[in-house]
């Protein structure tokens, strides 16, 4: 079959600080079986090697992929949106400039989705790998990481193919990083969606605050394969700063999310499921602040220690006090003997605290 016969997909890669691995990570998408990909790799102004080990690759390829060449360093999202915007594919996905395409990655997420018209974002299962390359096996062996990585992700991998939950939303909410955005495709038809998305008050948790926000919106579905390898090693980005320093700031980004969440919930009025995840999200937010803490719970710290040590607090006074001002009798209805708790709790906080 000619190549121009199967559907065109685009790969966005932006890159930023990656000079040890970036090339890896072009060769694997410009060797992959699928015979139609537009690569456009965007380089955000990296203060190391990395536009230099790109254009070596370019040459290497031919000229087969779009470089964009940044003056001005401007984060994950917006070069992930911008390359989205110029994509001309008919689906569309994306990677680190450290990570690893497997051989097959595109085809079989463009197979499976020509098999499921009613979906318009996909995801799939991926393999951790270490800085050399070596793939971490899914076998809940330890390996150390700041935050344990590896064995944070495969084993929410286990739990979804273990509890095959019937809401995504669901329990992406309460399990956090499960879904990887690099094993995420979607239909072009959904492409503008990335004009609504900014991730500078949520950089740490962009993922998350995508797959959430896209969830209410469209369909989405699952296939089993490894589309990619994800590389954790010491320079990714949440591990340029102390885990103390990369902890406090999460951990505030996660309440920006919730408050992002809540926004567009009340927004899209129209949409019966998104109106029905309002109880969900609230749910979840009450006893994540006031009785589990954090997705770090192993740690065994509680949610006051968190709130010393981590300066979570940032805006969470308003954002309780937003959503009890709505769902005050919700919250009456489900715990009433801890609402006056929670309001001690909240009256405790300071104002603000800088990020």
């Amino acid at each position: 079959m000619h190549e121009n016969a199967v559907p065109l997909v685009s790969v966005i890669m932006p890159a930023y600080c990656t000079e040890s691995f970036v090339k890896l990570a072009i060769d694997s998408v410009m060797t992959q079986t699928y015979p139609n990909i537009e690569l456009i790799v965007i380089e955000d102004c990296s203060p190391d090697g990395t536009r230099a080990k790109i254009e070596e690759s370019l040459e290497q390829h031919g000229g087969r992929f779009t470089l964009v060449r940044r003056e001005k360093n401007s984060g994950l999202a917006a070069a992930y949106g911008d390359g989205a915007m110029m994509a001309k594919g008919e689906f569309i996905t994306q990677m680190d400039s450290d990570d690893l395409m497997p051989p097959a990655s595109v085809a079989d997420r463009v197979a499976y989705m020509q098999s499921r018209p009613d979906l318009q974002f996909i995801h799939t299962d991926f393999l951790m790998i270490d800085g050399a390359g070596k793939v971490l096996p899914d076998d809940g062996t330890f390996y150390p990481s700041p935050n344990n990585e590896a064995n944070w992700c495969y084993q929410v991998q286990r739990d979804y193919r273990t509890l095959k939950p019937k809401d995504l939303f669901d329990f992406v909410l309460i399990h956090k990083h499960f879904i990887h955005l690099n094993t995420v495709m979607y239909r072009r038809e959904v492409q503008a969606f990335w004009q609504t998305y900014d991730d500078k008050e949520v950089y740490y948790l962009d993922d998350y605050d995508f797959c959430l926000r896209s969830l209410l919106r469209h369909k989405w579905g699952h296939i089993g394969t490894i589309s990619q390898h994800y590389r954790s090693h010491a320079t990714n980005t949440n591990k340029r700063e102390s885990f103390d320093d990369f902890f406090r700031r999460q951990t505030a980004q996660w309440i920006r999310v919730y408050e992002k969440l809540y926004d567009d919930i009340l927004s899209l009025k129209d949409n019966p499921y998104a109106v029905q995840k309002k109880e969900v999200l609230l749910e979840h937010a009450y006893y994540f602040w006031l009785e589990s803490g954090s997705m770090y719970e192993p740690l065994g710290r509680n949610a006051a220690m968190f709130g010393k040590r981590y300066g979570w607090q940032v805006r969470v006074r308003a954002f309780f006090k937003k959503i009890l001002g709505i769902d005050v009798k919700y919250i009456l209805r489900k715990k009433p003997e801890q609402l006056m708790q929670l309001f001690a709790w909240i009256a405790c906080l300071p104002n603000e605290i800088s990020l």
